[in-house]
């Protein structure tokens, strides 16, 4: 990066150059596994790989709504049950993992 700063009267100073590495890997995906039981269901997930992951935000689709259900720190418990789910609901669950950065 190159820059200079320029004050209200005009003044200029002399340029000045810094480098900057950005860092644009994300987290590995996780994987999202369910096991359905009587009116509720139990979703579990392995950590991810990535050295710099941070959370997890566990989400519910219904009805064109997106909740968030829980935020989890990584290397805690990664499983959470849905109760008192309704049959004649289709319910999409997702699982995003977040980094530092």
């Amino acid at each position: 990066m190159r820059f200079f700063a320029e004050d209200s009267s005009g003044n200029v100073s002399e340029y000045y150059e810094a480098t900057y590495n950005f860092k644009n890997t994300a987290p590995n995906i996780p994987v999202l596994n369910a096991q359905p039981g009587p009116m509720q269901i139990t979703l579990t997930w392995d950590d991810v790989t990535s050295g710099e992951a941070l959370n997890y935000k566990l989400y519910r689709k219904d009805g064109g709504k997106d909740t968030l259900l829980k935020q989890y720190p990584v290397n805690s418990e990664r499983t959470y049950t849905d109760h008192y789910l309704n049959p004649d609901i289709t319910y999409i669950y997702y699982l995003e993992a977040f980094d530092k950065y």
